[in-house]
């Protein structure tokens, strides 16, 4: 379909086809997305919500990490 629709010796109409059969396997539609890849975001939103979500750290304390023998990572 490809070489089809680059080839400037075909005609116009036939062209037009074959860019718009081949178009659906070169672009995919935005915001589609994979059952799997759907459901696993879905699980992460429910996650992050509810009694036992992530909280953020309390305001205005910084942490500094301490490796073992006293010396900052």
């Amino acid at each position: 379909m490809l070489e089809v629709m680059r080839n400037p010796n075909e005609e116009p109409a036939t062209r037009r086809q074959m860019a718009i059969q081949a178009a659906p396997y070169c672009h995919a539609k935005k915001g589609e997305m994979s059952a799997k890849r759907q459901e696993a975001e879905d699980r992460k939103k429910a996650v992050s919500s509810g009694k036992f979500a992530r909280r953020p750290p309390p305001a205005g304390q910084t942490v500094s990490l301490v490796a073992s023998g006293g010396k900052k990572i």
